[in-house]
């Protein structure tokens, strides 16, 4: 047998060989096909983000649907999409873009609404005209998950060009989610809403106009404060009148330390009553007994025919019973109503409110504190 005979290898030696090499060509083939997927991707979504920078609307609106659907799963999309906000010259498609950004993370099943998303609004807002900014925060607050007080923010802090009309659109639209109160709106807006209600003839206006200017004892040194109570002064209905003397005697009562409300004047304290013509000029005043400097003038009532019943609340040692309910008429004394001393107790020293009846014939004072009601009349 010759030696090449000798050493010739069998065929059914060469098929594993064979097999190796077909597997290998399967998994390029694979990994091609895996590649190819993926830049397809990637290309795909370059196109769809491009047509976010289109002229025509309808191609825009095709690159909008691209990102409402990707930009919650997808971090490429999602990083890609907001970047374009930024870009986007037109601030209108940017903050249309954005709301896109938004629902799409809504629309998952987690609804987590990434921190770049709250950025991106911040920045953009401060593009917005003040109705731009309206409507953007108006439909991020429709979409779930989105927190609606961190744009609400980024939207009052663009309202400093805001017309009136403006303003009262942003007061309607945060009204509407509750967000609309002294403690979350920055104190120079609160006051120039109340003095845009102070403009209105409405008397239901004009009275929450003078229940909330009230309710500033910070900034009762303020001169829109002091024009906005003169306005109010000089109403031509009667309540809104009365409402701005309660308001008046208030301011005028206690000094409070502005950081933690503490009283700072009770030992120098001079309750009285002072009634003011509409210019400002002081017609008469009166005041209580020096016995009595520490029971402080809060609120007030007043008669058709000018009889004024005037509520206190006692700044001294607790457990007097002090009287709590006054009346005066302009040119007299004032008087001073009491009741049977277990029922003055009871009253704890503080009057809430004070008001008279629909005759005129009976006029009470509520205690929060003690949970009574006293009634008076003649």
């Amino acid at each position: 047998m010759s030696d090449e005979r000798k050493h010739a290898k069998p065929s059914n030696q060469r098929l594993p060989i064979l097999a190796r090499h077909a597997v290998s060509l399967g998994m390029v083939f694979v990994l091609a096909i895996v590649l190819s997927y993926f830049v397809g991707l990637a290309v795909n979504r370059n196109i769809q983000l491009s047509k976010l920078d289109a002229a025509d609307q309808a191609t825009f609106e095709e690159g909008l649907g691209f990102v409402a659907k990707h930009a919650g799963t997808s971090s490429s999309v999602n990083s890609a999409a907001l970047t374009k906000v930024q870009d986007l010259q037109d601030p209108q498609r940017a903050a249309d873009l954005l709301l896109a950004i938004a629902k799409s993370h809504a629309d998952r099943d987690d609804i987590v609404i990434p921190e770049a998303v709250y950025d991106s609004i911040a920045s953009l807002m401060q593009r917005l005209d003040t109705l731009q900014a309206i409507g953007l925060y108006d439909g991020l607050t429709q979409i779930n998950g989105i927190d609606p007080i961190r744009p609400a923010e980024d939207l009052l802090a663009n309202l400093a060009p805001a017309d009136d009309t403006e303003l009262l659109k942003v007061v309607d639209l945060l009204d509407a989610r509750g967000l609309w109160s002294k403690h979350s709106i920055p104190l120079n807006l609160w006051v120039r809403w109340l003095n845009v209600l102070t403009t209105s003839d409405a008397k239901l206006t004009q009275f929450v106009a003078g229940k909330n200017l009230g309710d500033l004892p910070e900034a009762a040194d303020d001169p829109r404060v002091t024009e906005a109570l003169r306005t109010l002064a000089s109403s031509q209905h009667e309540e809104v009148r009365n409402k701005v003397l309660d308001v008046a005697a208030g301011y005028a009562a206690i000094a409070n330390d502005p950081t933690d409300r503490t009283k700072l004047n009770v030992d120098s304290m001079r309750p009285n009553l002072c009634y003011l013509g509409t210019d400002g000029t002081l017609l008469d005043t009166v005041a209580l007994e020096a016995a009595l400097h520490r029971n402080s003038i809060r609120h007030l009532a007043v008669r058709a025919d000018g009889l004024v019943g005037f509520a206190m609340q006692w700044e001294g040692p607790p457990g007097a019973a002090t009287p709590l309910l006054g009346l005066h008429r302009r040119g007299g004394a004032p008087i001073l109503a009491q009741a049977p001393l277990a029922d003055e107790l009871a009253m704890d020293g503080y009057a809430g409110s004070v008001a008279f009846d629909g005759a005129g014939a009976e006029l009470a004072i509520t205690s929060p504190r003690g949970g009574r009601m006293h009634r008076f009349s003649d």
